[in-house]
């Protein structure tokens, strides 16, 4: 079961936990640049604004190091847009 292999290989092993915070919180630096079709960089853009502020209560570094920690334990992500 995922959640048995979650709890037994990341949450109960330090070093599992460190490494997969380590990479997420790496990801997390990386800035993120919007291209145009064009290959040039709008000056303000909806996506730019709400992938700096995902929701309320977390900001766009922390919503990329959640997806980066989901995305190493489970293999994938995915994001829904609730408006």
């Amino acid at each position: 079961r995922y959640d048995a292999q979650v709890d037994e290989g990341y949450r109960k092993n330090v070093i599992v936990w460190r490494c997969v915070n380590m990479v997420a919180d790496a990801l997390a630096t990386i800035p993120l640049v919007l291209y145009d079709a064009a290959g040039k960089t709008p000056a303000a853009h909806p996506v730019q604004k709400l992938l700096a502020r995902p929701n309320p209560t977390l900001s766009g570094a922390d919503f990329i190091a959640a997806l980066a920690t989901t995305w190493q334990l489970a293999g994938n992500v995915y994001i829904e847009a609730v408006r």
